[in-house]
């Protein structure tokens, strides 16, 4: 399970974000036991710090980090276009493997 959250959420205090993140986890934990979840900093690095502590503190959750993907073209500074999502779609599957195989 791949999670890509957080850019719409800039506005949200980081108690009220982590309080919401930490139960959305915990959801989707319950519902895919055993299943890896991986969780995106979103692109524009909202609540990254946040998120970086919620995912320290699950376990069997991995962290991914946005900041260093460049060239990821975007359609309204936000939103990838087709051709950006397959660079981002690049960076994100290369993450993964890193982090399951090392």
């Amino acid at each position: 399970i791949v999670i890509n959250h957080g850019t719409n959420d800039g506005s949200a205090s980081a108690n009220d974000f982590k309080t919401a993140y930490n139960q959305f986890l915990k959801d989707i934990k319950a519902i895919y036991s055993g299943v890896r979840v991986f969780v995106m900093i979103p692109f524009n690095q909202a609540h990254a710090a946040t998120i970086r502590t919620i995912v320290s503190e699950n376990e069997g959750v991995y962290l991914i980090e946005t900041s260093s993907w460049t060239g990821i073209e975007k359609a309204d500074g936000t939103h990838p276009t087709k051709a950006g999502a397959e660079v981002a779609g690049n960076y994100l599957a290369n993450a993964m493997i890193d982090l399951i195989y090392g």
